[in-house]
């Protein structure tokens, strides 16, 4: 059995909150990730209007991992802003096997090898379904919405998908169609390829219909359904964003298998409070957070620093 090879790609901004970030994301995926953190390469998209600098030599830290930093071009970032940050990487030609896109403020905390084992050996998309609507704040249902993206776009227009959980009443269509959540999603790199190959066209159906920050994520979904490609639901485990409420009532046992930390949202553990530094990282993990998912990152955040830290 092939053990496939993994490209992970992290968009960010070229300040210290994002490297603080990026160097506990790499280091947790030396610590927990399994035995695919040996053929992995980190390629981090960064976006900004600043000139470019060489942030291999500026960040010693980087130098223990296999990284590659690539800077957006100043015309497409000046245009589509930090959405170019996100949606460039689907562009790239991918060499390895997988391709894993994280979210800047994921940490991993137990083994990815047999979710990535399955998504290559069945050719398959994954990513978490978003539990929200991007259209909830509008007036007309949900299924209308999507309608008229799906018209602008040239897709069909299906009133039932596969990954679907809940029945369909008009007013919660993103269950029933690849509208994932961008924290976590993984492919192999001929399906995220595909995506890429459309997914500007994609994100400019979407701007023609309704502009909105959820963009991207309309336009991954789009390029999903217009390429045939075929896609699977993800479970909370592998993007377990715990600082919102449906993911706090999550039994005890279930929690100590999450694999994927996605510690963005307003909780207790705030990104850019306990973020900024290795001294600030230092300072959450010495808080007494009352909820066991707290702890659960704060004992995995410990283990990351004391990595580091050589403890």
């Amino acid at each position: 059995m092939k053990k496939p090879s993994l490209e992970v790609h992290i968009p960010i901004s070229p300040n210290q909150h994002f490297f603080t970030m990026n160097h506990y994301l790499l280091e947790s995926f030396k610590v927990f990730a399994g035995d695919i953190y040996e053929n992995t390469k980190f390629v981090f998209t960064v976006g900004s209007s600043e000139p470019w600098r060489d942030l291999s030599n500026e960040l010693n830290w980087a130098k223990d991992y296999n990284v590659e930093w690539r800077w957006i071009d100043p015309k497409t970032f000046n245009k589509y802003s930090y959405f170019a940050t996100a949606v460039e990487r689907f562009k790239y030609k991918f060499e390895s096997d997988m391709v894993l896109m994280l979210d800047a403020d994921t940490m991993i905390t137990g083994s990815l090898d047999q979710l990535i084992q399955h998504s290559y050996e069945s050719n398959i998309f994954t990513g978490r379904l978003t539990p929200r609507s991007p259209f909830r704040t509008l007036k007309k249902p949900d299924y209308e919405w999507w309608k008229k993206v799906f018209n602008e776009a040239s897709i069909e227009a299906k009133k039932k998908g596969e990954k679907g959980t809940k029945k369909y009443n008009g007013s919660n269509y993103h269950f029933f169609i690849p509208y994932f959540n961008h924290g976590v999603l993984l492919a192999p790199s001929s399906e995220m390829s595909k995506v890429g190959s459309t997914i500007y066209d994609e994100m400019e159906a979407v701007v023609r219909v309704k502009e909105t920050v959820y963009k991207c994520q309309i336009g991954v979904c789009l390029a999903i359904m217009r390429h045939g490609i075929l896609y699977q639901k993800l479970p909370k485990k592998f993007n377990f964003t715990f600082n919102f409420d449906q993911y706090r009532l999550i039994p005890d046992d279930d929690l100590q298998d999450v694999r994927i930390c996605h510690y963005a949202g307003r909780g207790p553990i705030q990104k850019r409070v306990y973020f900024q530094d290795s001294d600030s990282v230092e300072n959450m993990i010495k808080e007494n957070f009352p909820h066991s998912c707290d702890q659960f990152f704060q004992r995995k955040v410990q283990a990351v620093h004391n990595s580091i830290k050589n403890l």
